[in-house]
């Protein structure tokens, strides 16, 4: 069930609230949303409740009243459902970074699972064979990445739904040596001040020292303070083309701060893996959606020839240079959409395997149009939203392909987002 965005209550309401006698009504929650809110059904009606669990049962009052469903805020927790656990951080319910601390893990896995089999079933109409999701090795301390908010006085992330920024002291999903760098930052922020509220960024490879990317109009003297307070920690203003690495299977991937690269470390090894048995080998891989070239690249030794299309210059740029530092010859990056390489004459028809890794809105329509009339013998389709990867392995179903099954994987532990890896094959 897709969830209304909406601001949501928080724990601090349901604690200073406390007494049931203004509720305007108790109900049961049966299930979770694709956002991670709570559902129930009073009088036939849908009431979605924020920061609930599975079998909870709890006094609520509506805040906002539709046509066909209902958003409320929980007053008290009458009785807990049987998943619910206490949240780890005592800011969840106010920073809008996690959206399922109060879910046991395992809770969490059966519900993304779950959560990928609606939207196959909802948006592609179709019953895919979906694997349990793959669990993460570390379930806090995970994140290499964190956009920091700065402004009005405080320095963390923003609240779920909303532009306020919620001032974070620390953050258990962050890794342990940005979690280090934490305090300094926040120090060092809280005495910049711009005209606006502004961004900056904390992020760490596995191969070097964290990096802060501060707001690119930071004066330089204020970039020398921050350097003299973190002196394990590499500086620099946005805009500058420092570096950070991350190692899989062998292969150093370096990738540009403001560069995409997957939140989560210890998940690369183990997702590879997957991708490994399920293009496991032959003539051709063409890579849709290259990046730096992760996953490519782990995948190349087994290929005659690699063909890698990306259309961020600096991304193509670094792949390039990641695939010559890893001696992988006979793989090439074009720089492109499939749909413009493929009319350029630049990609093969019939490739052994096409493996596409697009942003969370999922393929353009004429990219998808090149990939089912390239015709691979199979399609690895890597996705970080269920919704519109179902949408499109509908389409490539019209095109001419079979799905074979779906493997989830936790990359982002006690948050409402899964990856997914699809499989398809060409119909004979």
């Amino acid at each position: 069930m897709n969830a209304p965005r909406f601001k949501s209550a928080t724990h601090e309401h349901a604690a200073s609230d406390g007494a049931s006698s203004r509720a305007e009504g108790v109900a049961t929650v049966t299930g979770i949303a694709n956002r991670g809110i709570g559902v129930a059904r009073v009088g036939g009606k849908v009431v979605f409740l924020p920061l609930t669990a599975p079998g909870d049962r709890v006094a609520y009052r509506i805040e906002r009243e539709g046509a066909r469903y209902s958003v409320g805020q929980v007053i008290e927790v009458q009785e807990p459902g049987p998943e619910r656990v206490t949240p780890f951080c005592p800011l969840f319910g106010r920073c809008g970074g996690c959206q399922l601390q109060h879910l046991s893990y395992e809770a969490q896995r059966a519900l993304k699972r779950h959560w990928v089999e609606d939207a196959f079933r909802r948006i592609g109409r179709m019953d895919a064979a979906v694997d349990e999701v793959t669990a993460s090795p570390v379930t806090v301390g995970y994140r290499n990445k964190a956009s920091i908010h700065v402004g009005d006085g405080r320095v963390g992330f923003l609240r779920a739904h909303s532009h306020d920024i919620v001032d974070v002291p620390e953050c258990p999903v962050l890794e342990p040596r940005l979690q280090e760098a934490w305090p300094a930052v926040r120090m060092w922020a809280h005495s910049v001040t711009h005209e606006e509220p502004f961004r900056m960024m904390l992020r760490v490879g596995q191969e070097d020292s964290p990096l802060v990317v501060a707001h690119s109009r930071t004066p330089a003297k204020r970039l020398a303070q921050l350097a003299a307070a973190l002196p394990h920690v590499r500086v620099a203003a946005g805009g500058e083309r420092e570096t950070v690495s991350y190692l899989c299977r062998g292969v150093s991937f370096d990738v540009e701060a403001g560069t995409f690269f997957q939140v989560n470390s210890a998940q690369l090894e183990s997702m590879v893996g997957t991708l490994e048995a399920l293009a496991p080998g032959g003539a051709v891989l063409v890579d849709g959606h290259a990046g730096v070239g992760w996953p490519s690249l782990c995948l190349a030794p087994p290929y005659e020839q690699v063909i890698c299309a990306e259309i961020a210059r600096r991304s193509c740029e670094r792949g390039i240079a990641n695939a010559r530092r890893a001696g992988l010859d006979h793989v090439r990056f074009h720089r492109g959409t499939l749909a413009s390489l493929r009319c350029r004459g630049a990609l093969p028809s019939r490739p052994d395997v096409m493996l596409m890794d697009p942003p969370r809105d999922g393929l353009l329509p004429r990219d998808l149009e090149a990939a089912a009339a390239m015709a691979a013998r199979s399609i690895v389709y890597v996705s970080c939203d269920p919704a519109t990867q179902a949408r499109d392995v509908a389409r490539l179903q019209k095109g001419g392909y079979d799905l074979v099954r779906v493997i989830p994987f936790d990359l982002f532990p006690h948050t409402a987002h899964v990856e997914s890896v699809a499989l398809l094959t060409r119909r004979r």
